[in-house]
């Protein structure tokens, strides 16, 4: 499928989406390493795609462009893969790039030369992993392999025990844990507390700053890599904890886990199964129980769990 020469690749626009594509672009690697894979994102993404194995360049666009104005980055590529419709796809269409490879959709076909088949799973549910790792698959890699999943190089870790928190989520508020519980929660930790905004709802974190310091969403990736453990809502900084083998206890509420919890074995979920889960709704119309009804007891346990293995 992939001809030979540089294969340029538009990162998925949000960051859980993003972090869920690495393992099939380093499966693309190893398949052929000697092929310099080029990153299009936008440049909140930047610090993610810097550190992913593989990837030789890095090009970033502002978040707002245009289609015409991201094609102007490109230099001479002749092969893309896009995995949805994006400004990104959209730009490698109107640079006429000759082979336009993605997953067949309704949009992104139309900005395609090469549309992929993937199987339609009947059945339960499975990660959105997979749907990236059986497009690596079908241009010749071998997507279950350990070195697709594995972590950055981490830095050295403080001596003394330090949290990451992240009570907000960008998913909005029916996905967050109650900040009493949460309060509650680390009165009974006697640790250093890093506090991360999330990057849609930063009141959160910003309201448990007598626990701790507050990390912008702008600081967070660094910050992330130097905490023993994070404690999140679901939303985007477990994964991108998870991507830089931060450990996680993630809270989950109308979501579904088994669909997008973080990447690894070693992170925990917590996840109050209900009579309406998995609603994928943005505003609870009953008492938003699968929350209210995760002690902090049992969050307290995933934690020692992780710190005490």
């Amino acid at each position: 499928m992939l001809d030979p020469g540089p294969l340029i690749i538009a990162s998925p626009l949000v960051i859980d989406e993003a972090c869920f594509s690495v393992p099939a672009i380093r499966a693309i690697h190893f398949s052929q390493p000697d092929r310099p894979l080029i990153l299009l994102c936008s440049e909140e993404l930047a610090p993610l795609w810097q550190t992913v194995t593989g990837v030789a360049e890095v090009i970033t666009h502002p978040a707002s462009a245009s289609p015409r104005k991201i094609a102007k980055l490109l230099g001479d590529i002749s092969q893309s893969l896009a995995w949805e419709d994006n400004p990104a796809a959209a730009a490698f269409a109107r640079k006429g790039i000759t082979k336009r490879i993605g997953p067949t959709g309704d949009k992104l076909s139309k900005q395609l030369t090469h549309a992929l088949d993937l199987r339609n799973n009947i059945g339960p549910v499975e990660h959105r992993v997979k749907n990236y790792l059986e497009v690596a698959e079908k241009l010749g890699a071998q997507p279950f392999d350990a070195a697709n999943f594995q972590t950055p190089p981490r830095q050295a870790l403080p001596a003394a025990l330090r949290i990451g928190i992240a009570p907000g989520s960008d998913f909005g508020p029916s996905a967050e844990w109650p900040l009493e519980k949460f309060r509650d929660l680390l009165s009974q930790l006697n640790v250093e507390i890093l506090l991360f905004e999330s990057p849609d709802r930063p009141s959160a974190a910003k309201k448990l700053s007598d626990f701790g310091r507050v990390v912008s969403a702008e600081e967070s990736f660094l910050e992330l890599a130097s905490c023993h453990l994070l404690i999140a809502n679901d939303g985007s900084i477990p994964h991108l904890a998870a991507h830089l083998g931060t450990p996680c206890v993630v809270i989950f509420g109308p979501n579904e886990p088994s669909w997008k919890r973080p990447l690894g074995t070693v992170h925990r979920v917590i996840h109050e199964r209900v009579a309406c889960s998995s609603c994928f709704l943005d505003k609870c119309p009953l008492d938003h129980r699968c929350l209210n009804d995760i002690s902090v007891a049992r969050v307290r346990a995933e934690v020692d769990a992780i710190l005490n293995p």
